[in-house]
């Protein structure tokens, strides 16, 4: 696939690449902070972008596992907003959030594999 090329007043030219300055900062730190606050919890059975453990984006029961805990994460924050329950002192929105972050890494290039793609191996 080609690379679409982007000039800069300079002219120097570079690859171009998603616009990441329209993504919320506050958003970004708060996801890293549930991943850190993650590893804390389950060690090497957490899950993020650096976790070793890249079977869970093919495992069908983790990800419907993840869906449902998401939505619970959505009712809390429902009750919360609506002015029905007050905080608990948990991030729901970081847990919605990295839910997010996770379902894209579930959905790379809009197809979701329930099996691990075979490791090429060099002859």
């Amino acid at each position: 696939m080609e690379q679409k090329k982007v000039k800069s007043p300079s002219g120097a030219t570079s690859s171009k690449i998603a616009r990441l300055e329209l993504v919320w900062r506050e958003a970004v730190v708060r996801i890293a902070k549930r991943c850190e606050a993650g590893i804390a919890s389950h060690g090497d059975g957490a899950v993020n972008a650096m976790s070793p453990n890249k079977a869970a984006y093919h495992d069908k029961e983790f990800i419907l596992q993840r869906l449902a805990h998401t939505i619970d994460h959505a009712f809390k924050m429902i009750e919360i907003v609506s002015g029905n329950a007050l905080g608990d002192g948990d991030d729901h929105a970081a847990a919605i959030a990295w839910a997010g972050g996770f379902l894209c890494e579930v959905t790379k290039n809009g197809v979701i594999l329930f099996e691990e793609p075979e490791k090429k191996t060099h002859a």
